[in-house]
């Protein structure tokens, strides 16, 4: 079961990864490796500026993808049984929140 929606809240294309906008100064090899991670993430990838053709590409992969994060949202179960085991423990957890949003959670 996808938990993107309640894990982010609605978020647009570009927020969730759908859209790369890379430097167009990076080297070839790097270059190289930042197609290949586009490409596990089936995303769309730009080194320079997006044109509104890159735009509307990342859109529709987004949508293709039923608006999930572009990086998927299965590392969460394994990170919330982490999270369990660290208050088991007596841990003292952080929270870190999206730009603009502190105190906007239920």
């Amino acid at each position: 079961q996808c938990l993107c929606a309640e894990i982010y809240g609605e978020r647009n294309y570009k927020d969730l990864g759908y859209l790369q906008e890379v430097q167009d100064t990076c080297s070839e090899s790097e270059r190289a490796q930042r197609r290949e991670r586009a490409k596990a993430m089936n995303s769309h990838i730009v080194f320079g500026k997006a044109s509104d053709e890159d735009r509307k590409q990342a859109k529709e992969l987004w949508k293709k993808n039923k608006k999930r994060a572009s990086w998927g949202c299965a590392w969460f179960e394994k990170w919330f049984h982490r999270v369990k085991t660290a208050v088991d423990l007596g841990q003292r957890l952080k929270v870190v929140y999206f730009p603009g949003q502190v105190g906007c959670g239920k």
